[in-house]
């Protein structure tokens, strides 16, 4: 599972870096030159906030990505799931993680925006009796509920006494992503040095 917005962040992203190449390379005017290590470091770090993260649900265990780190989380050392604002595991050996491609409610500027308008109508006074469609972080369905019931289902298909692994091995730092982040920083502003 990836975070709703991974695709469309990805194609904005290269849309926008490939638009101001283009700018860069055939608008006669210095400053359109200057957007390109702009609009490639912003691209760069959209993808790497919004479409890089996974998380993914497998006989073994959960593999959660965050942007800067990855963990194996087996089946077995799950103690408990909740998703409310945030989906969050809790494993048996003391520790939580929360997966950044699982997002909860009011996380969403626009599904916030779409639920004001539903309850307030297009009239600037409050409409009485909508407190069903009032956000509730708990009540909705959101990819973070939906994702904590398919693995408490999963969770429940092993039964009790399942044989496994009760503790996680710690994650792993995703080097690659660190220095590419690096790499596109640093290019972005040596680029933006020599063209002002």
């Amino acid at each position: 599972y990836r975070y709703p917005t991974a695709r469309a962040t990805t194609i904005v992203g290269v849309s926008a870096t490939a638009v101001a190449l283009v700018a860069a390379l055939f608008v006669p005017s210095r400053d359109a030159a200057t957007f390109l290590p702009l609009v490639a470091a912003g691209a760069w770090i959209a993808w790497v906030m919004w479409g890089y993260p996974f998380l993914r649900l497998d006989e073994r265990g959960i593999t959660v990505r965050n942007s800067f780190s990855t963990v194996e989380i087996p089946l077995t050392a799950v103690v408990e799931i909740t998703a409310g604002s945030k989906l969050t595991i809790r494993t048996a050996d003391h520790r939580t993680y929360i997966p950044v491609a699982a997002p909860g409610s009011g996380v969403s500027f626009f599904w916030r925006a779409q639920r004001a308008k539903d309850a307030y109508g297009d009239s600037i006074v409050p409409i009485k009796g909508v407190d069903a469609l009032r956000l509730d972080a708990f009540r909705e369905r959101t990819p973070a509920t939906v994702i904590a019931d398919t693995i408490s289902r999963r969770i429940d298909q092993l039964g009790p006494r399942a044989a496994g692994p009760r503790s996680v091995p710690p994650p792993h730092i995703n080097v690659e992503i660190i220095v590419g982040t690096m790499v596109v920083l640093g290019v972005s502003a040596a680029l933006l040095l020599i063209v002002l």
